[in-house]
């Protein structure tokens, strides 16, 4: 079995194609390699191989363009793709876990700009931080400071707004 799979490797990497294999390859290996050893190199060796296996032809299948440019072709039995019947249903499971846009979320949008606005300091006012900044409020100076932070200030006098004409 073990030079089975390390063939099954060698003969996908140097097809331009994907190779035909049976939907119950991945399991039979599997089984193949949970009675072996784990600290045996012939299990060290068909586990690499196994796992470089799958990632070689699932790669071949993304990029080689096999799915036609739309995940939802690997259903289609009927493509006239050849290369297209060669998929085990274990990689299109894999696939279109990947690619299946409708489970995936949109991120949320992350709220990066602070509004800033121009301040005349009434009192001074200890240094404090706010984000990585450190601000110094010291009587009749005018600052720049974000405006979450003015309207605190604002409500106790320490600071007043300044038209700026906009």
């Amino acid at each position: 079995m073990y030079n089975k799979i390390k063939n099954t490797f060698f003969n996908e990497l140097n097809s331009d194609s994907l190779l035909m294999l049976s939907n119950e390859f991945y399991n039979t290996i599997r089984e193949y390699i949970g009675n072996l050893d784990k600290n045996s190199t012939e299990y060290k060796r068909a586990m690499w191989y196994y796992l470089n296996l799958r990632k070689l032809r699932l790669y071949k299948i993304t990029m080689l363009n096999i799915i036609n440019e739309n995940i939802g072709d690997i259903n289609n039995s009927s493509n006239s793709n050849n290369n297209l019947n060669n998929i085990t249903l274990e990689e299109k499971e894999i696939l279109y876990q990947l690619f299946n846009v409708d489970s995936i979320e949109p991120p949320k949008h992350i709220n990066t700009e602070t509004d800033i606005t121009m301040v005349r300091v009434n009192l001074n006012f200890p240094k404090f931080i706010y984000g990585n900044t450190e601000y110094n409020l010291e009587k009749n100076k005018h600052v720049k400071l974000p405006t979450n932070i003015v309207n605190i200030l604002e409500k106790h006098g320490i600071v007043e707004k300044i038209n700026t004409g906009e």
